[in-house]
């Protein structure tokens, strides 16, 4: 297993350009590197902890960016509006603007926040006769996005400017929570993960 890693970043070394979506968390505690075998012991316990510091992302160009901009620098608040039904609440709403209109300003808007994510783990290892073993590992997550903000890049300039402005981007987050029901500001959960024997 060390091995691979080690093979998989000698490769990432060579290669101008690397694409790769990452796993956000690296704890495996059924993995047999984590163990450390004790002489004569019967039952071990032990805890493994992660934790991200300053999380950043970086574009396909090497840029530093914030973990909301990794994939995409900003999103189209126009785009999001398009496939719902005509007689629906959100096709209502989309019939103010013509929101086939994007020039890739127009509704956009670039995302930012601050992420905290903490990741445990509790283990504990029974040995057995005959080099046998009973383990269990109970996981313990931690999550927070604060301090979201999402800056408007319409500029001030035509009348589909001002509109945009005043009935969508102004408020996009009231705006989401009407039409789509979801929330898009800050948020923080805690909790326990699935109990892992083996």
């Amino acid at each position: 297993m060390r091995l691979l890693l080690l093979l998989s970043l000698a490769f990432c070394l060579m290669c101008d350009h690397i694409y790769a979506i990452f796993p956000i968390n690296y704890l495996r505690p059924y993995d047999e590197f984590f163990y450390r075998v004790s002489e004569g012991e019967k039952l071990e316990w032990y805890a493994v902890v992660e934790y991200g510091f300053k999380p950043h992302g970086r574009t396909e160009e090497g840029d530093k960016v914030q973990p909301f901009q990794l994939w995409e620098c900003d999103q189209s608040s126009l785009g999001m509006l398009k496939g719902f039904e005509a007689n629906s609440d959100p096709g209502y709403f989309s019939q103010r603007f013509n929101i086939d209109d994007d020039d890739g300003i127009r509704g956009h808007l670039v995302p930012a926040a601050n992420i905290e994510y903490t990741n445990a783990v509790v283990s504990a290892r029974y040995y057995l006769p005959y080099d046998f073993s009973l383990s269990a590992h109970l996981p313990i997550y931690s999550m927070a996005v604060d301090q979201v903000a999402w800056r408007d890049l319409t500029q001030d300039v035509t009348s589909e400017d001002k509109l945009v402005r005043e009935d969508l981007t102004g408020d996009i987050a009231a705006h989401v929570c009407q039409l789509g029901d979801l929330a898009i500001g800050s948020w923080e959960d805690r909790g326990v993960g699935d109990l892992v024997l083996a």
